[in-house]
């Protein structure tokens, strides 16, 4: 590698190969020129870092605010059980909903797996006054197998409570 540089006084630096410049870096001089555009490199790296470092420090604040937040609201509905058997196809298994906070809840129920649905078409999606509880009832078919009640704000999706179903497992 070759590399041709001026010195600041209208001359210019010896080319120079990588193995020289290794061994000859001790005595090249730096210019009052090059020094100052150095530090203001410096300075400048430095000013814009802290002004990412306070975008960053934000983003992690309001991250916390976030999850204290969604913890909080999770601890407030609650189900009467964290896991529905359904033993015979067609059975309907009530779940209760309640909400523990002192804010209303606008909950969405949601059924993940094959196999189960919600049997009241109003549990779509229902409202929760403090204190308040409400069923909602689960069924299973005969291919029903293994699933999930979501219990979801209705506001933001968030997942407040989760209740594991188990289907009969009989094959027809």
């Amino acid at each position: 590698m070759t590399t041709k540089r001026t010195d600041g006084n209208g001359g210019e630096l010896a080319r120079r190969s990588g193995a020289e410049l290794e061994t000859g870096l001790e005595g090249l001089a730096i210019t009052r020129a090059h020094a100052l555009k150095l530090a203001g490199a410096t300075f400048a790296g430095t000013a814009l870092t802290m002004l990412w470092a306070g975008e960053a420090d934000a983003a992690t604040a309001a991250q916390r605010r976030r999850r204290r937040r969604r913890r909080r609201r999770r601890r407030n509905v609650t189900t009467n059980t964290p896991i529905v058997n359904i033993t015979t196809p067609g059975d309907v298994v009530p779940v209760t909903v309640t909400n523990n906070g002192t804010t209303p809840v606008t909950i969405t129920p949601q059924i993940v797996g094959d196999g189960f649905s919600l049997v009241n078409a109003n549990d779509a999606e229902f409202r929760l006054l403090p204190g308040a509880s409400r069923l909602v009832e689960v069924t299973g078919t005969n291919i029903a197998g293994d699933g999930v009640l979501n219990i979801r704000d209705a506001s933001d999706g968030l997942i407040l409570e989760v209740v594991e179903l188990n289907g009969p497992l009989v094959l027809t």
